[in-house]
């Protein structure tokens, strides 16, 4: 009888025990989805193929400098813009051409310069798509490579997206070596990206170590398949000065 008190009385104990660790012990959030870095590489290029691999879409990027909206058709490019907060730049619209490797700058203040093409107009979907191909292209060892770790959920502009961190490797005694990890306090690029659609709306730089940043750049009023050839026509009035570059 005695040990039967006994064992009851320890059983007893065992779940108090267990009762007053569920109330008292320390609770830890927990995160609603997780996503791989492949998940994450999946979703860019989903958003590129959503984008029709920049074949005909337009959208406004704003910054804390400006207001654009840029274009994109085949091979042409345009950038107009819409709001200017500093007054560094006269420029209001700007087309690339790269059949004729030419761009086309167009100033507020009466001027048309003509110069050779020698920067990228890949829009920011594209170069992550691009960064990612190189990276997962087995058949080359680059002596750097890009991923795009999840950070958490996040809410930009009532859009569903995801935060993202890019994470360099770079290539050290055949092993590629997390860069952004051995400086942890150093500021590394952030995207947020839309989790229907895959689209990359939101940009900034946030220390490697946190987990919350606010965009510097927004990408939003996407729109396909209405940028049209005419759109690309550079038509200035005659009293402009043209500046020609060889």
């Amino acid at each position: 009888m005695k040990k039967f008190i006994f064992s009851i009385t320890i059983i007893i104990v065992l779940l108090l025990i267990i009762l007053l660790f569920k109330i008292f012990a320390p609770t830890f959030p927990t995160s609603t989805s997780n996503y791989s870095n492949d998940d994450v590489a999946q979703l860019i290029f989903k958003g590129l193929e959503n984008m029709d691999n920049m074949n005909n879409v337009s959208f406004e990027v704003q910054t804390d400098f400006s207001l654009t909206r840029r274009y994109y058709k085949g091979n042409k490019y345009k950038l107009v813009v819409l709001e200017n907060y500093s007054s560094d730049s006269n420029l209001s619209e700007c087309i690339i051409d790269l059949d004729q490797k030419k761009s086309y700058s167009i100033g507020k203040d009466k001027f048309l310069i003509i110069q050779p093409l020698t920067s990228n107009t890949d829009a920011l979907q594209y170069k992550l798509a691009q960064y990612l191909e190189k990276s997962n292209n087995s058949n080359i060892s680059y002596s750097s490579k890009y991923q795009y770790q999840y950070v958490k959920d996040d809410i930009l502009e009532g859009k569903d997206c995801i935060l993202v961190k890019e994470v360099l490797y770079h290539l050290e005694n055949n092993t590629y070596i997390d860069v952004s990890a051995k400086s942890p306090e150093k500021e590394v690029a952030v995207y947020w990206i839309e989790k229907s659609t895959g689209f990359v709306l939101g940009v900034s730089q946030m220390p490697y170590n946190m987990d919350s940043a606010t965009p510097s750049t927004i990408i939003r009023n996407i729109t396909l398949g209405e940028v049209k050839d005419s759109d690309f026509k550079v038509d200035t009035p005659e009293d402009y000065t043209v500046i020609e570059a060889k």
